[in-house]
């Protein structure tokens, strides 16, 4: 088993693989310089510590029920990769380049959403540097700088989702179930757990889906680490047979989901408010490929107060989840409860359905960090390296016009 949960995963294929891809994508476009003196920009690819990260989280998270409590001894022995990387971090970011930038010449793609605010701060010191930041959600970004997304001073990357694709597979015509959710859930029976918003939303809407009793509709408390789960391959192929696959915040406004549901064309269904973060927005039309569901009762995942009450469920969070995908009132269709989504869902014709899955097809190799058939890099690859590029020329323009 890998480390994320997955069997048979190798390491560029797990969900915050980013900067491998991205170093990939680099090399494929011809945009490598020779050298760091030669280079416009300076790519920090922390693929190595990424790796490292996640498998000693994931042993630590296992230990109890698969090596025993002398698996999290033998861990704390182990050399820390978080330190060894803020360590490599603390010295690029003394150096000379760093510091004429202020940072602004760098790279950075935080490989995982659940840093703390202490690790990013590292990662991208804010207050004295603001390098070019390849992120999975508003808050790696400098504060004051959330909006880099739409400014062309960051990006909103999405997690990688490589592995049981099947581009020949579009399955629309063997899309025998209405809407598949399988997600991991909050167990809300411990009510001294602050479960986030996004899982108290997660565990409301499969119930009442559940609920439905319909035959085509596929829902269940579920995870890639949780015993009894689908496997990632059946997952895939379930979603590759469904129409309709709700994307949900978890612990973090981000997740691989999304990019799993574009990638086997079932139409995400974003469900909120707060909303899921909607990668690459400048690039991917959300409005056309999927579904946005308003729901006006959200007392079950927003919480005032309560023993549950925590910030990661309070009535901030509104304000700092947002999606980067500019919609209008009409955009939205608008529910009372979770218990209205899937007859909304199902009372969509037949040309809304189709025109989507259409806009999926075309779309989806967006939020796809391999080469698809038939091309010869990434296309999603091509849009990083291209935005970057634009964010080197606008800052040569800058500095020449400054010294006219």
């Amino acid at each position: 088993m890998s480390a994320e949960g997955i069997p048979g995963l190798r390491p560029e294929e797990a969900q915050h693989a980013v900067s491998h891809w991205v170093r990939q994508a680099v090399e494929c476009t011809g945009a490598a310089a020779p050298d760091m003196a030669s280079a416009d920009l300076v790519f920090v690819d922390l693929h190595c510590y990424g790796r490292w990260h996640m498998g000693r989280w994931f042993y630590g998270r296992l230990s109890d029920e698969v090596k025993g409590s002398e698996g999290l001894a033998a861990l704390a022995a182990d050399p820390d990769p978080d330190a060894l990387m803020l360590r490599a971090m603390r010295e690029l970011q003394g150096g000379e380049r760093w510091r004429r930038s202020r940072g602004q010449d760098f790279v950075i793609a935080p490989f995982f959403p659940g840093f703390n605010d202490s690790m990013l701060q590292v990662l991208a010191p804010c207050a004295d540097a603001k390098p070019f930041m390849l992120a999975a959600e508003h808050r790696q970004f400098c504060p004051g700088n959330q909006r880099a997304a739409r400014t062309g001073r960051g990006m909103l990357v999405p997690h990688v989702a490589v592995s049981d694709v099947d581009f020949a597979d579009d399955g629309l015509s063997t899309r025998d179930t209405l809407i598949f959710s399988h997600g991991a859930c909050a167990n809300t029976a411990d009510p001294s757990v602050k479960w986030s918003s996004g899982k108290l939303m997660r565990t409301r809407l499969t119930a009442a889906l559940a609920a439905s009793n319909a035959s085509d509709v596929d829902s269940q408390c579920a995870c890639a680490i949780c015993k009894g789960s689908l496997s990632h391959a059946e997952t895939m192929a379930r979603m590759r047979r469904s129409v309709f696959c709700p994307v949900l915040p978890g612990d973090t406004q981000s997740s691989r989901r999304l990019a799993e549901v574009v990638l086997s064309g079932c139409i995400p269904v974003f469900v909120g408010p707060p909303y899921h973060t909607l990668s690459m927005p400048l690039d991917v039309d959300y409005r056309a490929l999927g579904v946005f569901l308003h729901v006006n009762d959200t007392s079950g995942w927003i919480l005032d107060k309560g023993p549950g009450a925590a910030r990661a469920n309070g009535k901030g969070l509104l304000g700092r989840w947002w999606t980067d995908v500019v919609l209008s009132h009409d955009d939205y269709l608008r529910v009372q409860s979770v218990r209205d989504v899937e007859p909304a869902l199902r009372a969509l014709g037949e040309d809304v359905v189709a025109s989507k899955q259409r806009a999926l097809k075309e779309q989806r190799d967006l939020l796809y960090y391999k080469t698809p058939p038939g091309q010869q890099c990434s296309r999603l690859g091509r849009r990083i390296v291209d935005r970057l590029c634009e964010y080197s020329a606008a800052r040569k323009e800058a500095r020449q016009t400054a010294q006219q």
